[in-house]
C-alpha cells in the first residue's frame, strides 16, 4: 500500500465519529468515539456488494460476488459469517437449498450475505452496526449518490454503541419483533424488549390504537363512511407513543404522513400542511436534506400550500356568488366586457366581474367534489338539498371545463399530492 493511501486512510479514520470494537455477547460493533449531535450523518458509505431485487437466491448472490475484485472479496470475507442452526433453517428455506450441499467457499459467501446485508447491500462499516429496537441511527439508501447513509436520530454520547433497527417494528409487539429477528440468529435485549410493567402497558396501548385504526379503515370497505378525523388522531397518538418509547426512526415520520393523508381525505389542508411539516422535520433528522425522499416531500409541501390557497379562494368565491348567479354571470361576462368603452373600464369591470371558479373549472370541480363527500358523510340521503346543489355545481364545472379545454383530461389538478400521500402510507 502506498504511503499516500495510508495517509488518506488515517485521515478518514480520524474524521469518523466512531470506532470498531468487540462488544460483549454481540461480537464486533461500532461505538461513538465522541459526542454526536442529532441529525448528524455518522456514516455515508458505498456498498461492497449489492444483490438487486427482493428475492435473494443463491445464484443471484454468487453472480453479484463475481463482479468483485480479489481485494474486495478479502474484505467481504472478513465480515461475520457465522450462522446459528436457526438461521440455517430459515435461510435454507428462503434460498431453496441445503447449506451442506454446496462447497465451503460458497457456504461462507452465502452466510456472509445473510448475516450482513441491509436491503441487499453489504457495507464494510455499516454492516458492523448491531441491532436495537430503540436505535440511535437510521439507515437509508440514497439512490441519488449511490450510498447508504446512517444518521443520528438523537444525541449520542461518547462510548455509546451505535445501533440501527433491522426491522420496521416500532408498532409491533415484543413477541413479533423477536420472531422477526430469528433470521439474524439473536434475541434482542434492548430497553423496548425488557419484560417490565411499563413495556407491557406500552404494548397494550399500541395494540389498541392499531386495532382501532384498522377497524376504522375497514369500515370504508364495508360501505360505511370511515371516521377520518378519528384516524388522524390515532396516527398522531401512535407517533407520540413511538417517540416516548425511543423509536424515533422514519416510522415516526410515516405516522405523521398517515395523519396528513387522513386530513387530506377530510379536505382539511391546513392540517395536511401541519402534518407534512412535522413529517419532514423527522425526515430531515433521519435521512438528511439531500435525500430524494426529503427533496420530493418539500416539493409536495409547496404544492399542498398552493392547493390550500386554491381551497380558500374557491370557498370565498362560493360564499360571494351562488351557482345560479355564477351560471348567469358566465353567460353575461363576455358581452359585459365588450360593452366597456376603454381599456381602463374593461380592467375595472373584469375585476368586479371576476370569479376564480370560471377560470379554474378543473380545480373548482375538485373542491366541489370534496364538499360533496363531506355532505354525504353528514347526510345519507342523496336527495338532500346540499348534496343536490353540489352535484349540480359539479355538472356546471364539468361543462365549463369542456368548453374551455374541449374535454376532461382524466388527471386531477392535485394528483401528485394524492399519489405521494397514498404511496408512502403505513396502514
Amino acid at each position: 500500500m502506498s504511503p499516500s493511501l495510508i495517509v488518506k486512510l488515517k485521515s478518514e479514520l480520524l474524521k469518523q465519529p466512531f470506532q470498531q470494537t468487540e462488544i460483549s455477547v454481540k461480537g464486533q460493533g461500532l461505538i461513538a468515539s465522541r459526542d454526536i449531535t442529532e441529525g448528524s450523518c455518522v456514516l455515508c458509505e458505498a456498498p461492497l456488494l449489492f444483490v438487486p431485487g427482493v428475492d435473494f437466491t443463491a445464484s443471484n448472490i454468487v453472480k453479484a460476488s463475481m463482479k468483485l475484485d480479489r481485494m474486495a472479496l478479502q474484505v467481504l470475507f472478513g465480515l461475520c459469517s457465522f450462522l446459528s442452526p436457526a438461521q440455517k433453517m430459515v435461510y435454507e428455506e428462503q434460498l431453496g437449498l441445503a447449506f451442506n450441499d454446496i462447497n465451503p467457499r460458497r457456504q461462507r459467501l452465502l452466510a456472509t450475505f445473510v448475516v450482513n446485508q441491509l436491503g441487499g447491500r453489504i457495507y464494510l462499516k455499516g454492516s458492523r452496526i448491531n441491532h436495537s429496537c430503540t436505535p440511535n441511527l437510521e439507515y437509508a439508501w440514497n439512490a441519488k449518490i449511490n450510498r447508504g447513509t446512517f444518521y443520528a436520530i438523537h444525541e449520542i454520547k461518547e462510548g455509546d454503541e451505535l445501533t440501527i433497527s433491522y426491522i420496521c417494528g416500532a408498532n409491533w409487539t415484543k413477541d413479533r419483533r423477536q420472531d422477526a429477528l430469528k433470521s439474524w440468529g439473536f434475541i434482542c435485549s434492548c430497553p423496548a424488549c425488557q419484560d417490565t410493567v411499563e413495556s407491557r402497558v406500552y404494548e397494550e396501548v399500541r395494540a389498541k390504537r392499531r386495532s382501532d385504526l384498522r377497524y376504522l379503515i375497514e369500515q370504508e370497505d364495508r360501505g360505511v363512511a370511515a371516521d377520518w378525523k378519528q384516524c388522524e388522531m390515532i396516527c398522531e397518538s401512535i407517533a407520540s407513543s413511538q417517540k416516548v418509547q425511543g423509536t424515533r426512526t422514519r416510522e415516526v415520520s410515516r405516522s405523521y404522513h398517515n395523519a396528513a393523508m387522513y386530513s387530506w381525505r377530510l379536505g382539511k389542508l391546513h392540517r395536511v400542511e401541519h402534518w407534512i411539516k412535522t413529517e419532514l422535520r423527522y425526515e430531515k433528522i433521519c435521512i438528511g436534506i439531500r435525500h430524494p425522499d426529503y427533496v420530493h416531500g418539500r416539493n409536495i409541501l409547496t404544492k399542498v400550500q398552493a392547493a390550500y390557497q386554491d381551497q380558500v379562494t374557491y370557498a370565498a368565491a362560493t360564499d360571494a356568488r351562488h351557482l345560479d348567479d355564477l351560471a348567469k354571470h358566465a353567460k353575461g361576462l363576455p358581452q359585459h366586457q365588450k360593452q366597456q368603452a376603454t381599456p381602463q373600464l374593461k380592467h375595472k369591470a373584469s375585476e368586479h366581474m371576476y370569479d376564480w371558479r370560471l377560470d379554474n373549472p378543473e380545480k373548482a370541480l375538485w373542491w366541489a367534489n370534496v364538499d360533496l363527500e363531506q355532505e354525504r358523510r353528514l347526510h345519507h340521503e342523496e336527495d338532500h338539498v346540499a348534496i343536490l346543489r353540489l352535484a349540480e355545481a359539479m355538472e356546471f364545472f364539468k361543462q365549463r371545463l369542456e368548453k374551455l379545454n374541449g374535454e376532461l383530461s382524466g388527471k386531477g389538478p392535485y394528483d401528485d399530492i394524492v399519489v405521494w400521500l397514498e404511496d408512502r402510507r403505513l396502514e
